[in-house]
């Protein structure tokens, strides 16, 4: 006994057409657009992903390397105030800042002996917040701290004790 063939249902025959267009105009934008025509104003936020990019298209060449730390008391660098300083441990690093390639400021160190909601040290312009920030550090002995960063660079230990404040890990962006 034969079946009789059915048409296809109208849910197909869209999802068909609809398949046909868009593989017609990905087709026609490989064929006939100039090279160089698309540039950072026709792509959107996150459209070119790792796996899209041609092999050796960047290289550490291409890429802008890091500036260096800026370390706080350092010679041309900002000083400490209000009684602030490193805690001198040869294990720990110097307190510091450095931006990277993305506009990211990043906080370094440890410091101490400071006078409590006082200014520890001032960022430079162009390595501060848009707004007022309020991060959580650690503080030895295992305790917490308010750090409070302000748009106009200032850097306080808001709460907490005088000794060891840790500024590994506080990040911001320049600006927002």
């Amino acid at each position: 006994m034969l079946k009789r063939l059915r048409a296809p249902s109208p849910p197909l025959v869209i999802s068909l057409i609809a398949l046909f267009v868009a593989l017609g105009g990905t087709t026609y934008a490989a064929t006939n657009l100039p090279a160089n025509s698309v540039g950072t104003t026709q792509l959107k936020n996150n459209a070119v992903t790792a796996p899209k990019i041609k092999n050796g298209a960047v290289t550490a060449a291409k890429l802008v390397a890091p500036e260096a730390w800026h370390e706080i008391g350092a010679p041309g660098q900002p000083p400490f105030l209000n009684g602030w300083t490193n805690t001198g441990l040869s294990y720990v690093p110097a307190a510091g800042y450095y931006k990277d390639p993305f506009g990211v400021v990043h906080l370094k160190g440890d410091i101490k002996s400071g006078i409590i909601t006082t200014t520890a040290f001032r960022l430079p312009v162009g390595y501060r917040p848009g707004h007022e920030l309020d991060e959580v550090i650690l503080q030895s002995p295992g305790s917490g701290a308010d750090l409070y960063i302000s748009p106009d660079g200032y850097v306080n230990v808001d709460t907490g004790s005088n000794s060891t404040a840790f500024l590994d890990g506080v990040t911001f962006r320049v600006g927002e």
